[in-house]
């Protein structure tokens, strides 16, 4: 598991990295943060407002961009060598989980919630209705500029959500572009490369046209019984572990599955 430092509320920062760029605050008591290694470079805030919670970061080849906030219960996951153009913000809260899964992409001023905050109820029944719910986000997705993701998604992976899209409650197919508010499907069977373009010439353009069948393999996905994790699953596998080491244990051997679809639909 790795070195461990604990606080006095019980916190611990297991594989503690260069910390000096991030403004960390345990509010509450045991909770655990989690870096697969020590080497991980991060640029943010991360607050735990609340008890027994987890956030899990893998390892990435570029500086984490993240403000995240973490209520009570609740478990946040980053794959590995995710990329952002910006801070991403997420909060995670109503003891649910946002859940994201490898070579993320994600563009400025990104969002992912898992509560509506305030508490709506039926006139007729005096029953809430806006119960939070988890968020979860497959491997090779790209979140563009100011899209929102709110409570009860699922995106699988290899799929684009195009900017200020706003996704609440949705189940978002493999390799499909989503756009608008509230988000539609707009294009499907389609795939992309992180690679930027923004120093593309005229004299390299050329190059952009067409990907190459070796590497577009990689990021075509594709439903397979034997290799697909299905997210509800880990959703109920997570809620039955009120301890977060356990949870975290669990967490961590779920996510050891690295099927290219395991996260495809």
């Amino acid at each position: 598991m790795g070195k461990i430092n604990t606080d006095d509320k019980n916190n611990q920062i297991i594989n503690t990295p260069d910390l000096s760029s991030i403004k960390l605050d345990f509010v509450g008591r045991n909770n655990i943060l989690y870096f697969e290694n020590s080497d991980i470079r991060m640029d943010g805030v991360i607050t735990f407002k609340g008890d027994n919670s987890i956030f899990a970061i893998k390892s990435s080849k570029d500086v984490l961009k993240l403000n995240v906030t973490i209520y009570n219960d609740s478990t946040v996951y980053l794959g590995s060598n995710c990329s952002m153009n910006n801070k991403l913000e997420i909060i995670a809260s109503e003891a649910k989980n946002v859940i994201i899964g490898d070579e993320g992409l994600f563009s400025s001023q990104c969002l992912i919630r898992t509560s509506d905050v305030h508490r709506i109820y039926s006139i007729d029944t005096l029953s809430r209705v806006n119960d939070g719910k988890s968020v979860y986000i497959g491997d090779h997705v790209w979140l563009s500029a100011r899209v929102v993701v709110l409570k009860g998604s699922h995106i699988h992976s290899g799929s684009i959500i195009g900017s200020d899209a706003v996704v609440t409650g949705k189940e978002i197919k493999s390799n499909t572009i989503w756009a608008g508010n509230p988000a539609r499907e707009v294009k499907r069977n389609i795939l992309f490369d992180k690679t930027g373009t923004h120093g593309l010439t005229s004299a390299n353009s050329s190059e952009a046209a067409k990907i190459d069948t070796n590497k577009s393999s990689h990021y075509i996905f594709s439903y397979n019984a034997d290799q697909h994790v299905d997210f509800d699953s880990i959703e109920e596998k997570l809620g039955k572990l009120q301890d977060p080491h356990e949870r975290l244990l669990a967490l961590l051997k779920i996510m050891c599955n690295e099927n290219q679809n395991r996260f495809a639909l």
